[in-house]
């Protein structure tokens, strides 16, 4: 059981590098193993889905639940992937059973968030962007996931707040800055106009 983890830590690392084809093949190898082995099927619908094959994707995704994978993981991501394919309230179905799951992991907790707020439950979203912040407070990406949900909700300043994290991490996160500007952020507070300009120019 031991190996199995540690060659799922490695795949889940190689897929971060894009090491496709190495990413697969310990997969692959894990479920020669032990073929009912969910978390691999979730990895290779991890990998399959950054390949843009949405529906194969799925599959897998339902492959990893149907093996008992539950942590929420292939479900928040399956429900990304229904995103896609513009089956709006699938997608919100399957990222409510995502969190019943409770997840602990930031990533998914932060696509849970995303699935809520393109299907304009900003309301359901926002908790799912708070808890992932919580545990990966210093991800510009979460951040600013964040405070759209705490804009689209008339909470202005705590999202103008977000915003502002999210650039003390990442400077040149031209969506922050604009989403800033547009809310008419102190010019005293970031140097807007400039650092958009250098975002641009680059």
């Amino acid at each position: 059981m031991n190996n199995i983890r540690s060659k799922l830590d490695q795949a889940r690392q190689l897929l971060k590098q894009q090491a496709y084809r190495e990413c697969h093949a310990i997969c692959l190898d894990v479920l020669r193993h032990q073929p009912t082995c969910g978390e691999a099927f979730c990895v290779l619908g991890l990998m399959t889905l950054e390949h843009q094959n949405t529906t194969k994707a799925i599959d897998l995704f339902e492959r990893a639940m149907s093996c008992g994978y539950e942590t929420g993981e292939a479900e928040a991501f399956a429900a990304r992937a229904l995103i896609a394919l513009h089956k709006r309230s699938e997608a919100v179905e399957m990222a409510s059973k995502a969190a019943s799951y409770h997840p602990d992991d930031a990533i998914v907790l932060d696509t849970i968030g995303v699935v809520f707020s393109r299907t304009s439950h900003h309301d359901r979203a926002l908790p799912f962007y708070e808890d992932a912040t919580r545990r990966a407070p210093n991800d510009p990406g979460y951040l600013y996931n964040y405070g759209t949900a705490l804009q689209f909700l008339g909470r202005f300043e705590a999202a103008k707040s977000a915003f502002r994290n999210c650039i003390a991490r990442d400077p040149e996160n031209g969506k922050a800055l604009v989403a800033l500007a547009t809310l008419g952020e102190d010019s005293g507070a970031i140097d807007l106009v400039a650092s958009l300009q250098r975002v641009w120019r680059d």
